[in-house]
């Protein structure tokens, strides 16, 4: 991008649209990639699961109780899946959630989450079953 204003400037000065492209895409990049790094080696763990309950980064950093937990049920999209997770209405109105969760919502309702599996080596019937296992409750509507 760097080099794309230089050419735009040598080509046609000051007033160039390459120029402008070129300095707002290196802006940009400068920007995004040293977030994208520190996002990268954060260490935070994609889901923990402990006797209390589970904490599922996609949704947010607070433990969310297993018998809060309704289910889960594997979402399939074009080529990839991924877990759709329930939790009862009114503990889901109280989490505070991630960006990511904030943006589904829409989509999937107050209470229902979408969790990527990316970063467990687990397929996502397996983390359904996982979650499943330790954290059904019955539904509360």
């Amino acid at each position: 991008m760097a080099f794309l204003a230089y050419l735009g400037y040598c080509s046609e000065g000051l007033g160039s649209y390459l120029l402008f492209i070129g300095i707002l895409g290196t802006a940009i990049f400068l920007v995004l990639v040293p977030v994208c790094v520190s996002k990268a080696l954060n260490g935070r763990l994609a889901f923990d699961f402990s006797p209390e309950g589970l904490i599922a980064s996609d949704i947010g950093k607070e433990r969310i109780p297993w018998n809060d937990i309704v289910g889960a049920k594997v979402q399939y999209f074009k080529r990839s899946e991924g877990v759709r997770l329930k939790i009862r209405e009114d503990k889901a109105r109280q989490l505070k959630t991630s960006w990511f969760a904030k943006i589904n919502r829409p989509f999937y309702g107050d209470s229902e989450f979408f969790v990527s599996q990316v970063g467990t080596k687990l397929y996502a019937y397996q983390l359904v079953e996982l979650i499943n296992r330790r954290g059904v409750s019955t539904p509360t509507e």
